[in-house]
């Protein structure tokens, strides 16, 4: 399957979504947390822009809610369960709207993208079809 090939379909797209946070979690795992009990949230920050980028809104979406439990699971005490404390939820919360905010502009600005890559196409075929009615 080529690049383009996987962006057309809905499963490729979910599953890039759901493959980028799997990769993200796992070097989040691998970094310490040095000088903090919080973890250093970079890459799974990347893996939602990702896949707000590549997929669309639907899968980033998926990928902020697989961020966000990743987060729950692994770093909130209780550790390995999905109930949290309430002392780290307003951490837990400002992740969740940091990533939502993330995708929403990722997927806007590769919406942007397109749109201009589109009206540069149709501006080239206007100019060519000028071009070509002022020789004849």
């Amino acid at each position: 399957m080529n690049f383009g090939s996987w962006r057309s379909s809905i499963i490729g797209r979910y599953a890039f979504a759901l493959l980028t946070v799997a990769v993200a979690g796992g070097a989040t795992l691998l970094i310490p947390n040095v000088g903090s009990d919080r973890p250093f949230l970079l890459f799974l920050f990347g893996a939602v822009v990702a896949s707000g980028w590549f997929g669309g809104l639907g899968p980033g979406w998926l990928a902020v809610l697989l961020a966000t439990l990743l987060i729950d699971f692994f770093y909130i005490p209780p550790l390995y369960a999905i109930t949290g404390n309430i002392e780290d939820l307003p951490w837990l919360v400002a992740f969740a709207i940091c990533a939502a905010i993330g995708n929403i502009l990722g997927t806007r600005y590769r919406a942007l993208e397109d749109e201009l890559r589109q009206a540069e196409e149709r501006l080239r075929a206007y100019e060519a079809r000028g071009h070509r009615d002022s020789h004849q």
